[in-house]
């Protein structure tokens, strides 16, 4: 009894230390309407049914055009944090969002994006890439995935491809997932343990209550055509709001 009790805590141990770990490093890159506005050096870790995306810094880059004046830019400070974790096994996904100066720790379900590959290859770093396309929350985005690494992770909300997903924009290039470098495989003591949870909301409401504060900042805004700061002067209705996900639809 005691050489099978052995024998099965070393199958134990064994089979943990093979999991498969890895760790890619991302320029994401938020630009509108002709603006670079945002940068950050970002990364994903990962287990096989675990990844934590999160953001490393940021840099500030200054505009080279100006916007109309009836678009609101939802940039992220130079304070805000990125973080999106996903439980595969339990199809959970935890992101950190904000409402003007308030955040949330959004609790959603992973999304089960419709994915067509297409025909297209490209080489990234060592390794060799398709191209697949889909829609997600009003934007249409191209990942280039890697088969060789047979994980179904990605950058910030994309995934459910059959590879490791190493670049990523959407069509009008306004969001970019840009490839910096990657770890894999890794072999990392280190457990990849869900983020603490603060203020913690479901998606619908998150959803239900970006848009009542941003309807109530535009009507002030509107109400009011005034400067808001030394960056951005209201002097006309404002018509059109820019982020990284459309919350209207």
């Amino acid at each position: 009894m005691r050489l099978i009790l052995i024998f099965l805590v070393a199958n134990f141990y064994s089979f943990s230390q093979s999991n498969i770990q890895g760790q890619v490093q991302y320029i994401q890159i938020l630009s509108y309407d002709g603006t670079t506005s945002q940068r950050f050096d970002t990364q994903l870790d990962f287990t096989t049914q675990f990844s934590l995306y999160q953001n490393i810094n940021q840099t500030k880059v200054p505009k080279q055009n100006s916007l109309d004046s009836s678009t609101i830019l939802f940039d992220l400070d130079m304070k805000t944090k990125i973080r999106v974790w996903k439980n595969w096994q339990h199809g959970q996904m935890i992101s950190l969002e904000y409402v003007l100066t308030k955040k949330f720790d959004v609790v959603d379900s992973i999304p089960h994006l419709s994915w067509k590959v297409g025909e297209n290859t490209r080489q990234i770093g060592p390794f060799n890439c398709l191209n697949a396309y889909t829609t997600f929350r009003g934007r249409t985005y191209e990942a280039w995935f890697c088969p060789d690494i047979p994980s179904q992770h990605g950058p910030w909300k994309l995934g459910g491809l059959p590879g490791l997903i190493l670049e990523a924009k959407d069509s009008t290039e306004e969001v970019q997932f840009l490839f910096k470098s990657i770890s894999y495989p890794v072999q990392n003591p280190d457990l990849l343990v869900a983020p603490s949870i603060e203020n913690k909301i479901d998606f619908e409401s998150y959803k239900s209550f970006w848009r009542k504060k941003v309807k109530d900042f535009t009507n002030q805004l509107n109400s009011s055509n005034r400067s808001v700061d030394s960056n951005f002067e209201v002097n006309a209705q404002v018509t059109k709001i820019k982020m990284i996900e459309d919350l209207f639809h």
